[in-house]
């Protein structure tokens, strides 16, 4: 379980940057930590009473706010990098030197870490030590073999085509009685009858074949649309890729794309249409949680492409109506989500073994 949790934990750290935020709430409790406590020496009371309290508490609790939209909505970053700069050089100011310098110094990183994060994945280091090694190293060897090679076979070649002009000169005698085309036999082929319809055969084929048909974009893979109904359904390692190209029915369309480790749905009724008229309706037992787990200790995750997730978001026992489509994507990325009287229509799901507890399927035409 604390394996599955970390996993979980690091997959949602890697798609945002995690130590951006830190520091910069850090910060924040650095810069809000002097005006509001007071520091017991022996028996007397240190404290700081200053009109810098209110600074304190206003610029602390922005970047506050600026550190954890860094983990919630990372593609916002940019914004709140540069935020997060400007407040922490006005805590120098106006809150105690920016909490004694500390608290300035550690918003400024965690700004700076924001601006520079980026969710591109970079080459491994070593594949990049190499392929410097192959290019520096062995370049000036070989354009030296290459410029003697050059300089040792020019020679020969610049000796016989001295040779081809004589030879040249009675070919055209022989073959063909016209005098201009020894003159020109290289340059005017097409006096020879019989090279002008060889010609068009070889040349006009090669085109019309080397002319590869374009390549469709890669999509998702799909096929029928299936609708999962439950009380209940929570995601753990929860991570929104994106709107996605899928294929339905034969017809592209645009999806949204989760992954997720743990899947935990409370009375499944899963319901799929097999041939036109006739679907397949599986429930789970009344009361029970089906699951789609990954295998432990594996890194593999479940990808779920969905055309419409409907139903109430549970954020700590508030219930906020929801419809995400491709067309109103989810606003924010959270590592956890649960759902109430949840209603999702699916185009393919990858990955995971599913357990339903007292399964019940039935054929509906």
């Amino acid at each position: 379980m604390l394996l599955r949790f970390w996993r979980s934990f690091t997959a949602w750290r890697r798609g945002r940057p995690f130590w951006a935020g830190l520091f910069v709430i850090a910060g924040a409790i650095v810069i809000l930590f002097p005006p509001f406590v007071g520091v017991k020496l022996g028996d007397m009371i240190i404290s700081i009473k200053t009109i810098g309290g209110v600074s304190a508490l206003l610029i602390g609790s922005l970047l506050i706010i600026c550190g954890l939209s860094l983990w919630v909505a990372p593609k916002f970053r940019l914004a709140s990098g540069i935020v997060t700069v400007l407040l922490s050089l006005v805590a120098l100011v106006a809150t105690n030197l920016g909490g004694f310098l500390a608290g300035t110094i550690l918003s400024l990183l965690g700004g700076a870490l924001a601006v520079a994060w980026t969710d591109v994945p970079k080459e491994p280091k070593r594949r990049k030590g190499r392929s410097e090694l192959t290019l520096e190293n062995p370049a000036p060897p070989l354009a030296a073999v290459a410029l003697i090679a050059l300089l040792a076979v020019q020679p020969p070649s610049s000796s016989q085509p001295s040779e081809p002009p004589p030879s040249s000169t009675p070919a055209p005698t022989s073959s063909s009685v016209a005098p201009p085309s020894s003159t020109a036999p290289s340059t005017t082929p097409p006096p020879t009858s019989s090279s002008v319809p060889a010609l068009p055969p070889s040349t006009v084929p090669p085109p019309t074949s080397a002319t590869p048909p374009p390549v469709p974009a890669p999509v998702a893979g799909g096929g029928r649309e299936w609708t999962l109904t439950a009380s209940r359904l929570d995601l753990a390692g929860l991570d929104f890729v994106g709107v996605v190209d899928a294929v339905l029915n034969g017809e592209t369309i645009k999806v949204l794309k989760f992954t997720t480790t743990d899947m935990k749905i409370r009375d499944l009724v899963q319901t799929g249409e097999v041939a036109p008229g006739v679907k397949v309706v599986t429930k789970a037992a009344p009361g029970s949680t089906s699951t789609v787990t990954v295998p432990f200790g594996s890194l593999a995750r479940i990808e779920l492409f969905t055309v419409q997730l409907k139903g109430k978001l549970d954020i700590l026992g508030i219930k906020i109506p929801v419809d995400y489509t491709a067309a109103h994507p989810p606003p924010l990325n959270v590592p956890l989500a649960s759902f109430t009287e949840v209603t999702v229509r699916n185009t393919d799901l990858v990955g995971g073994t599913l357990k339903i507890p007292g399964a019940q399927v039935s054929i509906v035409s």
